[in-house]
């Protein structure tokens, strides 16, 4: 998944790594990020579930990947563009429904644009519309 962002890259790089900012966009509360190879960013949810994210790479302003849960890999891949910054998500998962990550992957990054910007994305659609949309490109 791939998304342009009118914020510079290292307004996109703190976004990804400090706790505080998290908050702003992501679906889990970050509550420790020890961000460097080998290092740990510690989630919590709503119910008071733990999700470790164990840091794999690490390139300041640039690659932040993590294994979840000794299971699902998630990269983020910044580049600089005329405008801001460009990102690139890949999250690679044994289990689940395609369609529902890609959703809520694009909800929580219409919610980081919008942490960064001040302003909703002018397309924003509705969650529903946002599965049904993944659904039909995905076909699950």
């Amino acid at each position: 998944m791939e998304r342009d962002f009118a914020a510079p890259p290292s307004a996109l790089w703190a976004a990804l790594t400090d706790v505080d900012l998290l908050l702003a966009w992501h679906p889990l509360r970050a509550v420790r990020a020890d961000v460097r190879p080998g290092g740990v960013i510690e989630f919590w949810d709503a119910e008071g579930g733990v999700a470790l994210g164990r840091i794999t790479e690490c390139q300041a302003g640039r690659l932040l990947a993590y294994i979840e849960d000794d299971a699902d890999s998630i990269d983020f891949l910044l580049a600089p563009t005329a405008t801001g910054a460009a990102l690139r998500l890949t999250h690679c998962f044994d289990d689940g429904d395609a369609a529902g990550y890609a959703a809520a992957w694009h909800l929580c990054l219409d919610a980081l644009e919008e942490a960064l910007t001040g302003a909703a994305p002018a397309d924003r659609l509705a969650p529903r519309a946002v599965i049904e949309h993944f659904r039909g490109r995905l076909g699950s």
